[in-house]
């Protein structure tokens, strides 16, 4: 999210603070839908959603230099995607492994988010800085939403 603006702008889109904006706003939305979603489908199913939503958001950065009006995949789906997680990541490990070690869970996961962000703000500007481009830096995330969606597949509920 500290590179968003100028991931955006590197693609010739001007408004690019507009876009990022719009993609906040996005989350919220993902946030109240995929919440009232969770009440009635399946929190692996839509953890598995997300992560698709967060490889085309991605995705769609990958031609916005050629197609400008393709910033809307990014906006929308990356939006959804960033607010569904923050609604969906606790209900998925409730309903994964139950209330008796929650909150170390959770605890563990919020730090392995911060450690996440804060490696993945480095590694992406090294990489700029290196290409003078977030090419690379958008190829590497969309691995990382595809591992995700993978292990979100992979992982079941423990025997015990």
């Amino acid at each position: 999210t500290m590179h968003a603006i100028e991931l955006i702008r590197s693609y010739g889109v001007s408004n690019a603070s507009t876009m990022w904006s719009l993609a906040l706003g996005f989350s919220v939305l993902g946030r109240i839908s995929f919440g009232l979603m969770s009440d009635r489908m399946s929190k692996k199913l839509l953890v598995f959603i997300t992560w698709l939503m967060l490889f085309l958001g991605f995705g769609s950065v990958m031609f916005i230099a050629e197609t400008q009006f393709l910033i809307w995949g990014f906006v929308v789906f990356y939006g959804l995607a960033i607010g569904s997680f923050v609604t969906l990541i606790p209900l998925f490990v409730g309903d994964l492994f139950g209330v008796e070690h929650f909150s170390k869970l959770i605890g563990i996961i919020g730090l392995m988010q911060v450690l996440g962000l804060s490696a993945g703000s480095v590694l992406l500007g090294r990489i700029y800085d290196i290409n003078q481009s977030y090419e690379l830096a958008v190829m590497v995330i969309i691995g990382i939403a595809l591992a995700g969606a993978l292990v979100t597949i992979l992982i079941s509920k423990p025997k015990r």
